[in-house]
């Protein structure tokens, strides 16, 4: 019960009006200590910064008195390109909690809300939405536009060339085995 326990204790804080109670404790749900995901830090009364590590992004966010807000850092852009810029605007409709947006030469996701409306479930949900998409969007825009550039991502520990041939190999093995029973079946 100790994790759920910290997201009704967020919910039963916020109901209080003990904003940063909340905060607090729905950051400590969040946080797996296995991997050290979810960092949050108290600079004052009322002003937190939190990091939290999704894939190979790393979303980082303040809190203050009056707000929260939550970026990541998608690619690097050295000039307006048409295509990117059309791509985002299109992705921005489904999207609910969060936002695309440019910033000097960086593409990034945002995400703020007013700290009076932070509650859990909208925090959980804004800050899922912004990390999960930009996890697998900085990877699609890379891939689709060769000019765009990876920023921000020295925490991400290449693979080696040893483990890359081993996951190959029993990936391989595991499509090859199910294909083979499939074909089995009536």
């Amino acid at each position: 019960l100790g994790k759920r326990q910290r997201w009704y204790d967020g919910e039963d804080l916020f109901k209080e009006k003990k904003y940063n109670g909340s905060i607090e404790a729905f950051f400590d749900y969040l946080r797996d200590e296995e991997e050290d995901n979810v960092r949050l830090i108290k600079k004052g009364e009322n002003q937190y910064s939190f990091e939290i590590y999704q894939g190979t992004k790393i979303v980082q966010g303040e809190i203050n008195e009056h707000e929260v807000t939550a970026h990541v850092s998608l690619a690097g852009m050295e000039k307006g390109l048409i295509p990117v810029m059309r791509r985002l605007l299109e992705l921005n409709y489904a999207l609910f909690y969060s936002r695309y947006a440019l910033h000097e030469t960086r593409l990034c996701m945002l995400f703020d809300t007013m700290r009076e409306g932070a509650t859990p479930n909208k925090l959980y949900y804004g800050l899922k939405e912004l990390a999960v998409k930009a996890d697998k969007q900085d990877d699609l825009l890379l891939s689709d536009f060769a000019t765009l550039k990876a920023i921000d991502d020295s925490h991400v520990i290449p693979f080696s060339d040893a483990e890359k041939e081993v996951k190959y190999k029993y990936f391989t093995f595991w499509i090859e085995s199910t294909l083979k029973r499939i074909e089995e079946l009536n």
